[in-house]
């Protein structure tokens, strides 16, 4: 009898690839699940204050707002956050998303302590950067008791940059050792742990931008969120200058400019970003390499043919001194009141 022929073996790498693929699968639908859930019960809600006599729809447009926001975190997760890289002020990614969330802190008697490091910019999604941002204050939010604190800080250390949340004391789950959480063990989330979920799309969307969230919980120290960014040579390395919930808005604008450092020496460039504060102009990579963080610098903008804009002191707040978006972000330190007004006129018009 002739031989039966064996089976063949599947790959090991293959396997595996399938196994992976599985179980990717598995957690999105875990994860639609869940969401859904929510969502049906968040529109039924919204539905329900409607029909209500003398409803005041303020808790009707809550309700409405918590959907869209979780239709988003449903987004990014099913398409795996695919990352859109454009340049970022994250300094003003952040204090924006403290500005949404802080009434909310505020209602509840908790503590928002915000430190954020200075004109911060770097090449990001800034949309899927402040989605994760904002699940893990609102993590915080509903992990928090009353009248408890929650630090906020973005820092710039050795591996890249840095989010961080900090919860004190013990999370309303309890803890014990201190001992990483996994977010992207869906399996193991209730529908009324929703909280994970938003940490897992952090999660997802600091993979898409190479980088790395955690969330290690203590008894002793609570709770802690990471969001860690690897350093790309467009972004901000060596800023050491704090701020406080100092908002400017930012608009994107192309304006010629002249930079004049200490020294007398005059570098023409472009004014790319623009703000009240501050400003980044774009310049070769040759100028950006005779400047530090920390120099003063002089900046006349040219807004149009007839208007001639001074800044007449200036810091450098960080560097970025190779690629196509080489350049210096600029903090204003000197205006005159006639230079605030047209700074605060083109902002608005650029803005609309």
């Amino acid at each position: 009898m002739p031989k039966r022929k064996q089976p063949m073996k599947t790959p090991s790498v293959l396997q595996t690839l399938l196994t992976q693929s599985f179980e990717s699968e598995r957690s999105l639908r875990h994860f639609s699940t869940l969401a859904s859930q929510e969502l049906i019960s968040l529109l039924a809600s919204a539905l329900g204050d409607l029909e209500a006599p003398g409803n005041s729809f303020e808790s009707t447009k809550n309700s409405l707002e918590r959907a869209i926001f979780l239709s988003r975190n449903l987004r990014y997760f099913s398409s795996g956050a695919r990352a859109d890289l454009s340049l970022t002020d994250l300094s003003q990614l952040v204090l924006d998303c403290v500005q949404l969330r802080e009434h909310a802190f505020q209602k509840k008697n908790i503590s928002l302590e915000v430190r954020v490091e200075s004109s911060v910019f770097g090449l990001v999604d800034a949309l899927a950067i402040e989605q994760a941002i904002l699940n893990c204050l609102d993590f915080a939010f509903s992990q928090s008791e009353v009248g408890s604190q929650v630090a906020f800080n973005l820092q710039v250390v050795n591996q890249g940059l840095q989010f961080s949340v900090g919860l004190e004391g013990a999370s309303k789950d309890g803890a014990g050792e201190k001992h990483p959480l996994q977010p992207t063990a869906l399996e193991q989330l209730e529908a009324s742990n929703l909280g994970l979920l938003g940490l897992t799309v952090a999660s997802v969307i600091a993979e898409a931008h190479s980088g790395t969230f955690q969330c290690f919980k203590s008894k002793e120290e609570g709770t802690q969120l990471l969001l860690q960014l690897p350093f790309d040579a467009r972004m901000n390395k060596q800023p050491h200058l704090f701020r406080e919930k100092r908002r400017h808005q930012r608009v994107r604008v192309d304006f010629s400019g002249v930079l004049s450092s200490g020294t007398g020496q005059s570098f023409p460039g472009r004014v790319t970003v623009l703000s009240a504060g501050g400003c980044f102009v774009a310049l070769s990579q040759d100028v950006v390499s005779k400047l530090s963080v920390g120099d003063s610098v002089s900046l006349s903008i040219q807004t149009d043919a007839d208007h001639l804009l001074s800044i007449p002191l200036a810091r450098v707040a960080n560097t970025h001194p190779t690629g196509e978006n080489s350049g210096v972000g600029l903090e204003f330190l000197e205006l005159d009141l006639k230079s605030k007004n047209l700074l605060a006129a083109l902002v608005k018009a650029h803005a609309s």
